[in-house]
């Protein structure tokens, strides 16, 4: 049992040593957390920014990247590079230098993007003043493009209107289609809808094609029930297996989570970002001095990581929620299905669900992290 417990420390000391790599990749990015962070209208920036909070506001400019996760982001200044974004709700309003890639219920983009725009969320929006310089990539329950797009526009949605200039080729798939007096498309035009597309006698296109709607795979309630008790059992299962093999991580996991919710959000969201590069420097480092395998076992531990957020959170809400219904002791593993079960229902509500997975892997891997180097200090301490 003890050469068990000592290959479990191990195994997490080298997932701290991953998030090392990361964290020491990102050493020229600048880190800000909390639950109102701002670069305020004056200030300057001058490397890439990784930011997680409950609000954050860009008014003055970054000469780097963008990185954010938060629930309300707006960007009023300028950023250099591009912008990746996590949020409830976005809105640039400031010029994008590169390329901007955004998930979140509501986002709006007001200023021009030098590059491409990647976007997916309960509505979208690319207002007139948003000149997308190459390609714009769209998904949402309701998606109005307004905005002059240089190149190609692909997109995927419920209520669709385009209003804009489209360089070439627009390929669009929607509940509804509404092409208004401003559309120009310089290409062809191929559209799916459940319905014949309002397309105004002024809007023009080179070609016009109407494709048959994808097929999608009718879910039965048989079928929804048996993909959902998959997931409580699998996640269920990893909890229980980390609470055996370790159970001081096991522990001190959803307490970093409860006490130091946005310094977990702020590490998950940058070791996610920088693991991918730390784990290639792993492989070549490897392959050049020996020990290839070095970046496969990153790769792993990283996957692993992912993995441990779903018990993780799940962990903590059904701790939060026994704690409201009742004082009495309560057994961690039901503790642990309770919450398993409400995580894993919510994640299967369409749109809300896609950010709710994603608030629980950035939280929960960040966690995951912190804990495994609080163990690590308390071990060599």
């Amino acid at each position: 049992m003890e050469t068990m417990h000592i290959g479990v420390a191990r195994s997490w000391w080298a997932i701290a040593t991953v998030a090392s790599l990361s964290l020491a990749a990102g050493a020229q990015a600048e880190v800000r957390t909390g639950k109102e962070v701002t670069v305020g209208p004056a200030e300057v920036v001058e490397e890439d920014l990784y930011v997680s909070g409950g609000t954050v506001r860009i008014d003055g400019k970054v000469r780097g990247d963008l990185v954010v996760v938060a629930g309300e982001l707006t960007i009023n200044g300028e950023v250099g590079g591009d912008v990746l974004s996590a949020a409830g709700t976005t809105t640039v309003s400031g010029p994008v230098r590169g390329s901007i890639r955004a998930m979140g219920g509501q986002i709006a983009l007001r200023a021009p993007v030098g590059e491409d725009a990647v976007a997916a969320g309960g509505q979208l929006s690319v207002e007139p003043g948003a000149q997308i310089g190459r390609d714009a990539m769209l998904a949402g329950g309701e998606i109005s493009l307004r905005g002059p797009v240089a190149r190609d526009v692909a997109a995927a949605g419920g209520d669709m209107t385009l209003a804009a200039a489209v360089g070439r080729d627009a390929r669009l798939y929607a509940g509804t289609l509404t092409l208004t007096d401003q559309a120009k498309i310089g290409g062809a035009l191929r559209y799916a809808a459940d319905r014949e597309a309002s397309i105004s006698p002024q809007a023009k296109a080179g070609t016009v094609t109407r494709m048959p709607m994808p097929a999608h795979p009718r879910v039965t309630p048989f079928g929804f029930l048996l993909r959902w008790l998959r997931a409580i059992v699998a996640f269920t299962a990893l909890g229980l297996l980390i609470g055996a093999a370790s159970p001081r991580l096991a522990a001190l996991v959803p307490q970093t989570l409860q006490t130091s919710p946005w310094r977990s959000l702020g590490y998950g969201a940058l070791c996610i970002a920088l693991a991918p590069a730390a784990a290639a420097l792993l492989f070549v480092a490897g392959a050049l001095l020996g020990g290839w395998w070095l970046g496969l076992i990153a790769v792993a531990l990283v996957l692993t990581i992912l993995a441990l957020s779903f018990p993780a959170v799940g962990f903590l809400i059904g701790k939060l929620a026994f704690e409201k219904l009742s004082k009495a002791a309560v057994r961690r593993g039901l503790i642990l299905l309770a919450g398993i079960v409400v995580l894993t229902l919510v994640i299967r509500i369409p749109y809300l669900g896609a950010l709710v997975a994603l608030a629980t892997i950035l939280f929960g891997f960040g966690a995951v992290v912190l804990s495994a180097l609080e163990l690590r200090r308390r071990t060599s301490a």
